[in-house]
């Protein structure tokens, strides 16, 4: 199984080995893959929990000191899955804020690569639970059972959390992806806008500029205002009625 902990919104693992027979039990805890802190799992919340346990249950098999572990393990499994929930709730306000920047898929997809990993890591403790729960080690007590069972109903919890949180994060994705398209169809609205207020005066200014001997208003003293004024009256005519549709 894996001890989990996020370091700078990184989920780092470490791996524990248990060997168990009737009467002892071997772990080996491997150092975790970050470089800032390689240390193993401490075992000190395990021994106190496991102590407090065995004086209110008089138990001393094996069972109770396993069930410890696991219980710390997948207590802190909480912990990682409640740093998961803030980082969406990050993700979902910059997502739907006003300004958007281009590291927005990045953080989505960090976070989802994450949650894979983490899903990985508490998924398999479902079925070693299952093992035990099934009696399977005949020298885990009747009442060592029952406290197991609490733990595979939380790695039960823990995993559909993941699950649930998986289902927003690819909601997020979506949400991020409708956004940026409104956006988008926002900048095509007002580029078609101003090409088509603009078009007009141009088509007019066209017209006026071809270089015809005999064209209506060519010698009129006021042909050049009134050209004016038409694309004057044009422009304002196309901006205001881009303006009512929204799209300036």
């Amino acid at each position: 199984m894996h001890d989990c902990y996020l370091v700078d919104n990184q989920l780092v693992t470490r791996e524990i080995d248990i060997v168990f027979a009737d009467g002892w039990v071997l772990s080996v805890r491997q150092a975790s893959d970050d470089q800032d802190h390689p240390e193993p799992l401490e075992l000190d919340a395990v021994i106190r929990r496991f102590e407090v346990e065995r004086t209110n249950e008089a138990a001393n098999d094996e069972g109770f000191l396993i069930w410890a572990l696991l219980d710390v393990i997948v207590d802190r499994y909480f912990n990682v899955a409640d740093r998961f929930d803030d980082r969406l709730d990050e993700v979902e306000e910059i997502v739907f804020s006003a300004e958007t920047g281009d590291d927005i898929p990045r953080e989505v997809f960090d976070l989802r690569r994450g949650m894979v990993h983490f899903r990985r890591v508490v998924a398999p403790l479902r079925e070693v639970l299952a093992a035990l729960l099934r009696k399977e080690a005949t020298c885990i007590s009747g009442e060592a059972v029952v406290h197991l069972q609490d733990v595979y109903d939380h790695v039960l919890r823990v995993t559909d959390w993941i699950e649930t949180q998986r289902d927003l994060l690819t909601g997020l994705l979506e949400a991020d992806l409708a956004v940026v398209s409104n956006r988008l169809n926002q900048v095509m609205k007002r580029m078609t806008s101003w090409g088509a207020i603009l078009l007009g005066s141009t088509l007019i200014a066209g017209i006026y500029g071809m270089n015809f001997a005999h064209m209506p208003e060519l010698d009129w003293v006021f042909g050049y205002p009134m050209a004016l004024g038409f694309m004057l009256a044009l422009t304002i005519f196309l901006y205001t009625w881009f303006k009512r549709r929204n799209w300036l």
